[in-house]
């Protein structure tokens, strides 16, 4: 192996290109044209015109290198890209993400076969068609970029502090109005004295920050294998992505950390003298870029070719592996933020309002005033709100915040509520024991609490610290809703933690029926494949299974009602994200049209309950113990309960009907998420989970002749594991123990910090969950994960009982914690298992390759909305 390597050195030296050959002047751009496919040849351009149909708000950028360094570079290049090609097949079929590939340690028969890609032709421009644009005849880097994206030029800085002829290859590119500038470089692999990464690191952060470049990456190896490597990205006012999603820089001795990207296939003694490291890397910069995920990809990529694969076995490699290195990312994926009007520019806005509106001779002087006040009201409001109100926010730091920020707490909001993730991983990973503020757009500033004071902040009463204020602001209920008393005191909630709970045993026949009739009307009954919107599909399941115990036969299944349903539990959170935009003294104004959806679908569903809630009301009143019904589902007990309360205003057609109306919006949508992140895991994971998990439910229903009842569905452990750790990977709560404070004085919390009342207190959620001190390797879907540690602890029920799927801990905030723990969550569990059951035991789902990736929306996180999946009908 040593050999080779000499060799492949002495013929990069021999290989490099006399100076006097060269066009181009050291540290300096050098503009070099891009390639399309077009009339079936590479055609040379400048710059592209902007795709019309384009709808790009997502980069995901594949960055690989290839080490020119080993042999059988055809077939190795070969086999990579075919790799490439199937690795980005999600994205480029994705009408919103834009897929950019960087990569390094080329030779020049690569650039060939890279040409000859059917799928690159078609969906890529490639930046070399030849070696002319490199220092060296033996080596380069090239970068394949989206047609779908505009270009708008091209450029290399090669750069004179090197000895192995590196350079930076630039693209710039325009996406959502903005310019982002795309690096792609191979820094110097020697550890010369001086060094001379710093240098090429400056010269490439200089042009990332160029004032016309609204964010920019720059992907590659940065052969980071000396202590100054570690501040690069800081020194040149860059972000590291590994770094800024929670990764940890590791020592070399092991994969701990999860961030390596050389070493684990190199050649054994290389291994053994330098270790691992993580030498390739992503670097980013500018608001236009929001850091949504970063990965590494390409282990245990091989030699397709038998004869060559035997051929790298005989050098000493443990494996034939195509190269040395693992690539950053199944893209480093960014977020493009639209373009945002500058606070000075804010100001300036209002002022020019005021000219234009009195200035303009067309307007009368009766409409003047009318038309000029309310912009100038509104616009010095959020002036006042932003800059001027005083604020009771305690003194710490802002997540999202960074040096230099004129205004951190309004640019903290911003960047926050594009992507949240990237900073709560920072916070944990580095200072998990510290306060901070945590802004977002859309709701009150967080104070952000330490862990250690989840459990306190869990048990403190209502008239401390209140969820219902928090949720009230959240869902502006006071708009949302048609009647806001019925949220104000929440009865039908009481039910929930008490009827609803005690009567899931006596509700599961009934649920039974329900899931068969609402999964083969849905899933069908053929023996082909038949493909499915997942998440769609799951909200008419749920709805039909859910309104069966809210309802009852035969209205759970008018498909009107439970469509409205549906409607409303989409209208709710639409029309609070809207109006929480607002301040208080407009929404007056605007919530009547935002929420006119929310009227028309509450009225509907009025108009279909009202015949059976007068009926029933009816029935109540002639019987001589109302109280015996036989009706068990919550529309009855909403009944007893009102006339129990005497307040006839409970016992209403509005009141009832709307009151089973949020108790849909409350659960449907939950649900639907747990089943859809539950069935994608699933089918991501090994076929042998879903036999293993069949296996499990033909063996309880055995014990329980064939019939569903509360004991089967307990039993149901491995089914309860897969659930629960689907629901601890992809939980929607980013934030746990959301509550506002409502106590005179405050409150002050274990940790020192005096919150005062009014502001919204919060605890780490999301990072917990994916804590590998918590959760071993928590980045993996583990299915049984929860089911070993119940029989690691079967000897004490009490500890075991703990990793059961509706079991709320400090280490497990998906349901909420403490009293205030989400009350619906015993039935919830039980309508999962049985439906998931139910799949499982009569459809065949068919695997997936991949498992799609969820969708960050400010601070939530949730399912791929338009995933599919094939299911077929079980002949038996």
């Amino acid at each position: 192996m040593e050999e080779i390597v000499q060799k492949a050195i002495q013929n990069a030296i021999a290989s490099k290109k006399p100076d006097s050959s060269l066009t181009w002047q050291p540290d300096q751009p050098w503009k070099q044209s891009f390639y399309q496919w077009a009339a079936n040849e590479w055609q040379p351009l400048q710059a592209s015109e902007a795709s019309a149909s384009s709808k790009i708000t997502k980069l995901a950028i594949y960055s690989w290198n290839i080490d020119f360094m080993l042999p059988y570079a055809r077939a190795r290049m070969n086999t990579a890209l075919a790799h490439l090609e199937e690795l980005t097949r999600q994205h480029r079929s994705d009408e919103n993400t834009a897929v950019v590939v960087s990569i390094q340690e080329c030779v020049p028969s690569d650039l060939f076969i890279i040409g000859e890609q059917q799928w690159i032709r078609d969906d890529f421009y490639r930046t070399d068609e030849d070696t002319s644009a490199w220092a060296s005849g033996a080596y380069g880097t090239t970068t394949l970029v989206d047609r779908r994206l505009q270009v708008l030029s091209c450029f290399r800085v090669h750069f004179s502090a090197t000895r192995m002829e590196r350079d930076g290859l630039f693209v710039d590119v325009k996406a959502s109005g903005q310019t982002i500038r795309l690096c792609n470089t191979h820094l110097e692999s020697l550890a010369l004295e001086p060094p001379l990464r710093p240098a090429q690191m400056r010269i490439i952060a200089s042009h990332m920050h160029a004032p016309d470049i609204s964010g920019a990456a720059v992907t590659g190896d940065f052969n980071a294998i000396q202590p100054f490597d570690l501040t690069l990205h800081t020194d040149n006012k860059l972000e590291d992505a590994y770094l800024q999603l929670g990764g940890q820089e590791g020592d070399g001795r092991g994969d701990d950390t999860g961030g390596y990207t050389w070493g684990q296939q190199a050649h054994p003694r290389q291994r053994n003298q330098f270790g691992c490291s993580r030498m390739d890397k992503v670097f980013f910069c500018g608001d236009a870029l929001k850091l949504v995920e970063f990965e590494r990809f390409g282990a245990d990529v091989e030699l397709d070719e038998e004869e060559l694969r035997a051929k790298l076995e005989e050098l000493g490699f443990e494996k034939p592996w195509i190269t040395d290195h693992l690539g950053d990312s199944p893209g480093t994926v960014f977020a493009l933020a639209q373009r945002m009007i500058s606070v000075p520019y804010l100001i300036k806005l209002s002022i020019a309002i005021w000219n234009t509106t009195m200035g303009n001779e067309s307007l009368g002087m009766a409409s003047r005033p009318a038309i000029a006040a309310p912009l100038i009201l509104l616009v010095s409001y959020v002036i006042y709100s932003l800059f001027i109100k005083p604020s009771k926010l305690p003194d710490l730091p802002i997540l999202g915040a960074r040096k230099g920020d004129w205004f951190p707490l309004l640019q903290a909001k911003i960047r926050n509520s594009w992507n949240v993730k990237p900073v709560l991983n920072t916070a944990w990973s580095q200072h998990r024991e510290q306060a901070f503020l945590l802004p977002m757009l859309d709701s009150p500033t967080y104070v952000y609490l330490p862990r250690s004071d989840t459990k306190f902040a869990s048990e403190q009463p209502i008239t401390d610290l209140s969820m219902h204020e928090s949720a009230q602001n959240d869902l502006q209920t006071d708009w949302t809703t048609m009647d806001p008393s019925l949220t104000h005191d929440p009865i039908h909630l009481e039910l929930v933690a008490s009827t609803l709970t005690k009567e899931v045993g006596n509700l599961i026949p009934d649920l039974a029926d329900e899931v068969d009739y609402c999964v083969s009307k849905q899933l069908g009954n053929s023996a082909d494949w038949t493909e499915v919107c997942v998440m769609e599909t799951a909200q008419k399941i749920i709805s039909g299974i859910t309104n069966r115990a809210f309802v009852g036969l035969p209205l759970c299944r008018n498909q009107e009602m439970l469509k409205l349903g549906i409607a409303f539990a989409q209208d709710i959170p639409t029309s609070s994200i809207m109006l929480r935009v607002f301040p208080e003294f407009i929404k007056p104004l605007v919530a009547p049209l935002i929420c006119r959806p929310n009227r028309i679908h509450t009225r509907e569903f009025e108009k279909i309950l009202e015949p059976e809630i007068n009926a029933r009301l009816h029935e109540y009143d002639l019987q001589d113990q109302p109280s015996k019904s036989e009706r068990n589902d919550f529309l009855q007990w909403s009944i007893e309960q009102a006339k129990e309360i005497g307040n006839p205003k409970n016992w209403t057609v509005s009141a009832l009907a709307q009151r089973i109306l949020l108790l849909n919006f409350a659960s449907i949508h939950t649900t639907t998420f747990a089943v859809t992140h539950a069935l994608l895991d699933m089918a991501a994971y090994s076929p042998d989970l879903i036999l293993e998990l069949r296996e499990e439910i033909v063996s309880v229903l055995q014990q329980h002749n064939n019939q569903w009842n509360k004991r089967a569905v307990a039993q149901l452990e491995k089914l309860d594991s897969a659930i629960r750790e689907s629901q601890r990977k992809n939980s929607i709560v980013t934030v746990g123990v959301s509550r506002t404070v409502v106590a005179e004085k405050g409150v002050t919390f274990p940790s020192g910090i005096h919150v005062p009342k009014g502001l919204r207190v919060a605890v780490p959620g999301y990072t917990v969950l994916q804590d590998s001190e918590i959760y071993p390797d928590p980045k993996t879907y583990q299915p049984l994960r929860f089911y070993q540690a119940r029989q690691d602890e079967a000897a004490e029920y009490v500890k075991s009982a703990r990793n059961a799927l509706p079991t709320a801990t400090t280490d497990f905030l998906a349901w909420g914690l403490g009293r205030h723990a989400c009350p619906g969550r015993f039935f919830a569990s039980n309508e999962i298992k049985m439906l998931i059951a139910y799949i499982l035991l009569n459809y065949d789902i068919e695997h997936l390759a991949e498992r799609p990736r969820n969708t960050w929306i400010s601070q939530n996180r949730i399912p791929p909305m338009k995933a599919t999946l094939k299911f077929r009908r079980k002949s038996s």
